[in-house]
């Protein structure tokens, strides 16, 4: 899933923000850039764009942001292809942002087109000696490179599978062809690694994320990313009637003497909405707790409780004790709760970390299996080793230990406190500024990447000889 905005700064510079998996915590790139360089002088209908996929809601927060609902792309993949690219061209952005793994085809378009690119982090999870790649394959010990060889394995995997089915459509779309747009491995780590070439920031707090050893100045950590608490209101963070039926379900629990647990796993769907659904009412009633269980993209709902052996016991539960929505804001509806139960995701993560209260990490894929040990290691609530793993029994003492213990509330509410200071939005719009002032105005960009081409092209050529020499 992605989306695409265009943003632009007081002077008519265009930069163009290009984002994956689009959540509550992440969604604020384009709404924060345009919020701090929003241009005096582009027409409207130059300077405000942006692509998402049928399956998003419009973010209707984006409008107090100034910013166009977004339209639905044609690209299945959510790549930046046919619509999009056309787009790209026409606009012309002087600075192309990518985040997700969508970064080698922003890196193919802005090579066709002259645009630079820089890297934007939600996690730190980017090539590393010290990090499991991609979190697809266990992290390794760090003596010979392990974790590094097996990032480029995944690498490679992945570029495998754009060159069959992204490149193409892209090349065709550029006038060009495919085998001019293939990213390598060593082009990639010029925008993406720990030692890359130009700066990489992280939407990420230090407080939370340390970085690993071998992290060199180029990798910037931003602070968390996120629409401020008055800021979540319109359909993406839960309808009017939702909201109105949250807000008598938070009095309730007030007058009952009873804060409620928050569950709600994005846009993860293990086995089915079902098995989420009962795993987690189950979980909430052997803790005898309350609870609010958001739908997300399993559409966990009430009707997952039938034919059941416990259906009676659970719809009685429910009644009493559980709210159902299929959104809510975070950032107003977590301080409001003793405990947050999620998947782990980097939005989410944050979004409960800023809350001050401890949270159960049930992690289904990749970086989620990281920050459930981070959880652990900061001791700021349970990560649990998957989802797939996890009973309704651990899931209910992991919320029992949370919601009881002392220390984890205090170091929740400490690291919160510490969260509070920083502003990822200010970082980012510093940052994006002094690139331009660093390697766009000065000309540094292009004259780096030409360098930069140059010695992959004579590394290119010295590998191609030493094959050629080993058959002889």
């Amino acid at each position: 899933m992605s989306a695409l905005a265009c943003n632009a700064t007081g002077s008519g510079r265009k930069t163009l923000s290009h984002r994956c998996n689009m959540h509550h915590g992440i969604a604020s790139l384009g709404a924060v850039l345009w919020e701090h360089l929003r241009p005096k002088t582009l027409p409207e209908a130059e300077a405000t764009w942006q692509f998402s996929p049928p399956c998003t809601s419009p973010p209707s927060a984006y409008l107090s942001h100034g910013l166009q609902p977004p339209m639905a792309s044609p690209s299945p993949c959510g790549l930046p292809e046919a619509a999009v690219l056309g787009k790209i061209q026409s606009l012309k952005p002087e600075l192309m942002i990518c985040a997700g793994l969508n970064l080698s085809d922003c890196i193919s378009v802005g090579r066709v087109l002259s645009i630079p690119v820089i890297y934007l982090s939600l996690q730190v999870m980017i090539p590393s000696n010290y990090l499991p790649a991609l979190g697809v394959i266990p992290k390794l010990p760090s003596f010979l490179n392990m974790n590094w060889y097996a990032w480029k394995l995944v690498f490679d995997l992945v570029l495998k599978a754009k060159r069959k089915n992204s490149l193409p459509v892209m090349a065709k779309q550029l006038g060009t062809t495919a085998a001019e747009m293939v990213v390598s491995w060593e082009e990639f780590c010029e925008h993406c690694c720990c030692t890359p070439d130009f700066p990489v920031f992280f939407a990420v707090s230090n407080q939370l994320h340390p970085f690993p050893p071998d992290f060199s100045p180029m990798c910037r950590s931003l602070g968390p990313l996120a629409f401020q608490p008055e800021e979540q209101v319109g359909s993406d963070f839960g309808s009017t009637e939702e909201c109105t039926r949250l807000e008598d379900f938070l009095k309730t629990c007030r007058q009952a003497g009873e804060e409620p647990v928050y569950v709600g796993y994005g846009s993860m769907i293990f086995e089915s909405g079902k098995y989420m659904t009962l795993l987690s009412l189950r979980a909430l009633r052997l803790a005898n707790k309350r609870g609010v269980l958001l739908g997300g993209w399993a559409a966990c709902s009430a009707d997952d409780v039938e034919n059941e052996p416990d259906t009676e016991e659970l719809k009685a539960f429910c009644k009493e004790k559980v709210l159902f929505m299929d959104s809510a804001p975070h950032g107003r509806l977590f301080p409001h709760c003793q405990v947050i139960v999620h998947h782990g995701g980097a939005g989410t993560l944050y979004a409960a970390a800023m809350s001050g209260k401890p949270m159960v990490v049930v992690p289904v894929l990749m970086d989620q299996f990281v920050h459930s040990e981070l959880v652990n290691q900061k001791q700021i609530g349970v990560g649990l080793k998957s989802m797939k793993s996890t009973t309704p029994n651990d899931l209910a003492a992991a919320i029992s230990l949370c919601s009881s213990s002392s220390e984890i509330q205090q170091k929740a509410k400490a690291l919160a406190e510490e969260l509070a200071k920083e502003d990822g939005a200010k970082r980012l719009v510093e940052e994006v500024n002094g690139f331009f002032r660093d390697f766009i105005d000065t000309g540094c960009y292009v004259q780096k990447k030409n360098e930069l081409n140059t010695r992959r092209s004579t590394m290119g050529w010295l590998k191609s000889l030493a094959n050629l020499c080993s058959f002889c």
